[in-house]
């Protein structure tokens, strides 16, 4: 889509020299929030914690990880308000699709885990 005014030159999501991801509200370039950078030499340890942690998981039976995974959805539910709102401000949407797309998505969850 076009930019309605060119000489306004804005990303999205930009970096600073301070190692953070910034997100920009695309409508006002206004920050919505930031994030640290992961340094190259800490991934590896990152993932090497994440293959510790799959051996116990994967030894829970597939009942306890669905009932895990259940009890996300009450906390979902608890913040939609909120993780509409961060679409809507990360996004440009309007805040009913903000919402909307939160709820879709706990109600994707809630039926995956069903089948």
């Amino acid at each position: 889509m076009c930019d309605p005014n060119p000489d306004r030159r804005r990303t999205d999501m930009s970096t600073t020299m301070t190692n953070e991801l910034i997100s920009l509200n695309p409508a006002t370039g206004e920050p919505v929030g930031s994030v640290v950078i992961t340094p190259v030499d800490e991934i590896a340890g990152i993932l090497e914690r994440a293959h510790a942690a799959q051996a116990p998981w994967s030894a829970k039976s597939l009942a306890e990880r669905l009932d895990i995974l259940r009890g996300l959805i009450p906390a979902f539910e608890a913040r939609a308000d909120e993780m509409g709102a961060l679409v809507t401000a990360e996004m440009g949407k309007p805040l009913a699709e903000g919402c909307g797309e939160i709820q879709y998505g706990i109600g994707g969850l809630a039926d995956e885990l069903d089948e």
